[in-house]
């Protein structure tokens, strides 16, 4: 159709130029969906613990040994799909308060007038002379309030993940 060399020479640099305006065009980036481990690893785990928990209390076992294990137990599995996980939990149990910090960081903790000081990777266990039924914690200046129910068994958490690309997820139960 085109016979003439100089059209096909003209149609040829116009495809080129076409192709590169194209080629340097700024196109909108495309957003990664991020990834659902850390929704899924929260959800298992507190699916999970309630089973725990009523294990260790008909089985008369010690219940903050066994959260505990079974929380560090979680961590290391998480650490298998590169996800740092770090957790902060409040078991009631009886008339006792236990609240363990594996956050990497400092966690002031304040029932009712007084607050606690829980130092990373520490526990603390408390048995209040009167009942309790609000906590609030801080941590890294955020603060989380948690109602806790009387006379029944009760477990709050913040847990945190942080993934291989700095991404972080905080998701709180109870």
């Amino acid at each position: 159709m085109i016979n003439s060399k100089r059209a096909q020479l003209y149609l040829l640099t116009v495809i080129i130029l076409s192709l590169l305006v194209f080629l340097m065009a700024d196109l909108p980036a495309k957003t990664e969906e991020g990834s659902r481990e850390p929704i899924l690893l929260y959800q298992n785990f507190v699916s999970q613990m309630p089973m725990v928990i009523n294990s260790a209390v008909y089985n008369s076992k010690n219940l903050t040994l066994d959260v505990d294990d079974y929380s560090g137990k979680f961590i290391t599995h998480s650490a298998t799909k590169n996800i740092n996980l770090s957790l902060f939990y409040v078991i009631q149990y009886n008339s006792s308060i236990f609240m363990r910090n594996r956050m990497g960081s400092d966690i002031n903790a304040t029932l009712s007038d007084r607050t606690y000081l829980i130092e990373n990777s520490n526990s603390i266990l408390i048995s209040p002379a009167f009942p309790v039924d609000k906590i609030r914690i801080m941590s890294s200046g955020i603060d989380y309030d948690f109602n806790l129910g009387q006379g029944r068994t009760d477990f709050k958490v913040i847990f945190r993940t942080v993934d291989a690309r700095n991404n972080i997820e905080v998701y709180t139960y109870g």
